[in-house]
């Protein structure tokens, strides 16, 4: 994981949420030590990230992409991603929804990234946020709560790809863009 993730506003806004949660329980009356939760949630953050970082993060197994960066090319055969205390770029660009509706779930649990989608392929994104942010490619962005974004090729009845997106104290945006075309060899 890059030292960067400790100075983003992911990692900060986790901070500051926790600690206004502290704060409305201290107004209702329980007694919580705020500074000493602080300091102790950075120190396990510190600590996990060291202990990762000796070993080169977690590799990408399955779908899951744990304590570093990383990126995927999803091609339809895997339906499960998890970015978690980390951060991933997830490329959907290449799927194909000829033949069948796809279904792919995505989830990113103190986590940033991309989700890349093709803008030529027919798709429904629903997304559920809780103490995170997600922003679709309509500029909609979900900090708590949910919200189905549905792209332009998008016909009810129609093969699609549909995309599952959880956020849980992260950041994820959802971009449409073209894939690159593979090179004519000759």
């Amino acid at each position: 994981m890059k030292m960067g993730f400790l100075f983003s506003g992911v990692f900060w806004g986790i901070v500051v949420v926790v600690l206004g949660i502290l704060l409305i329980l201290k107004a209702l009356g329980l007694q919580i030590p705020i500074g000493k939760v602080f300091w102790g949630m950075l120190f396990i953050y510190a600590g996990i990230s060291i202990i990762f970082w000796s070993f080169g993060g977690c590799k990408n197994k399955q779908g899951r992409m744990m304590y570093n960066d990383f990126k995927i090319e999803a091609d339809g055969k895997q339906d499960n991603y998890s970015i978690i205390f980390g951060s991933g770029d997830i490329d959907l660009t290449k799927i194909e929804v000829k033949e069948k509706t796809v279904k792919v779930r995505v989830s990113a649990v103190f986590a940033e990234g991309y989700i890349r989608l093709n803008p030529d392929v027919p798709a429904k994104v629903f997304v559920t946020s809780a103490f995170g942010g997600a922003v679709t490619p309509d500029k909609t962005d979900v900090a708590f709560g949910s919200y189905t974004y549905k792209n332009e090729k998008y016909k009810e009845g129609a093969n699609y790809l549909n995309v599952e997106v959880h956020v849980v104290f992260a950041g994820l945006k959802i971009i449409e863009e073209v894939p690159p075309k593979a090179e004519n060899k000759k």
